[in-house]
């Protein structure tokens, strides 16, 4: 049961919204005339006539006699009462948009609660892991790993060495691939031995030099350290070697790197399954929400209708009144 200051109770009398209306604007109407009665209040007689005219006096200005002031005290109290219904419809009119407003304010959340309906809880897809080279290198054996960074090592000292390695290179690039690039950073000191044997060949063509100018000037002979066929056949030896080392490594790498798709495969898979289920469950939730809200309008709309169907309570002060102008 709806109550309230300005709800009609069981057994009391009441208007609708309606009719409240269209009472308040009779009561504005009412007022308007009686205050106009005492809008221009005087108490004085005014004639007028012209010097040496034998004509009456014109009246100008008539003044309230005693029977308009013994009016005042009814004026005063009818304008009163009917200030006091126009502010009672008001207030009345006020408190239903604010009752109606707190129905459409309340929210399915706070609805499910006061009534015990469990609102189901939104699923959410499960978020599956992707898997990085550094994943696949943290679960090598310890015997693998250790064999893929010596091979790595190695690879970088004889590549650094044997012949210059840039940022264009294969090298630094897997380097950059699977995290190893201090290994690459640390021969950068080496100085290269294809560069020592170039000069090497140079100055057997060109053995001596010169520094200065003049008396000043310095001689300076050179010849090999070491036989060339020994510098050549080492230079030639390192090669292959770096070549088996690298062949290792890149079977090594390309073993992660297989693993690696393996593991975006079937990380794939389970995203598609994961998919496939959260739309099967959504669609669940979906469902089930809908039904909820449906009811949850429902109810609303109830509320509303219920609400608007109640009436404004008069007050016993203002009934006359109210039959007075529902009369007129």
């Amino acid at each position: 049961m709806i109550t309230g200051t300005f709800i009609a109770k069981e057994g009391e009398k009441g208007i609708t919204l309606t009719s409240a209306a269209q009472i308040a604007a009779l009561a504005t109407h009412a007022a308007e005339n009686a205050k106009q009665a005492l809008a221009n209040v005087s108490f004085i007689n005014t004639t007028m006539n012209i010097v040496g005219s034998n004509g009456k006096d014109m009246t100008v200005k008539t003044g309230f006699d005693k029977d308009v002031i013994l009016t005042f005290s009814s004026l005063l109290n009818q304008i009163g009462m009917l200030n006091g219904l126009i502010a009672w419809l008001a207030d009345a009119r006020n408190y239903f948009e604010q009752e109606t407003s707190k129905i459409k304010r309340v929210d399915i959340s706070t609805w499910a609660e006061q009534n015990n309906v469990e609102i189901p809880e939104c699923p959410q897809m499960e978020s599956i892991y992707s898997s990085t080279m550094q994943d696949v290198i943290d679960d090598m054996s310890i015997k693998d790993r250790a064999e893929f960074l010596a091979l790595n090592s190695k690879a970088a000292v004889f590549g650094r060495f044997i012949h210059p390695i840039d940022k264009t290179s294969r090298f630094t690039q897997d380097s950059s691939e699977f995290n190893l690039e201090k290994t690459v950073d640390s021969n950068r000191v080496l100085r290269n031995m294809d560069s020592a044997r170039k000069e090497m060949l140079k100055i057997m063509n060109a053995p001596y030099s010169t520094e200065g100018q003049g008396r000043d000037t310095l001689i300076y002979h050179h010849t090999p350290s070491a036989n060339v066929d020994t510098v050549e056949k080492t230079f030639i030896n390192l090669q292959h070697e770096y070549r088996k080392i690298e062949q290792s490594l890149n079977h090594m790498k390309s073993d992660l790197r297989k693993e690696l798709e393996r593991r975006h495969a079937h990380e794939h898979t389970l995203r598609l399954e994961a998919s496939e289920k959260y739309k099967s469950e959504h669609a669940q939730y979906q469902a089930e929400y809908n039904k909820i809200l449906t009811q949850f309008n429902e109810w609303r709309e109830n509320q509303i209708a219920e609400f608007n169907k109640t009436k404004i309570v008069i007050p016993e002060k203002y009934q006359d009144l109210v039959n007075q102008l529902n009369n007129l």
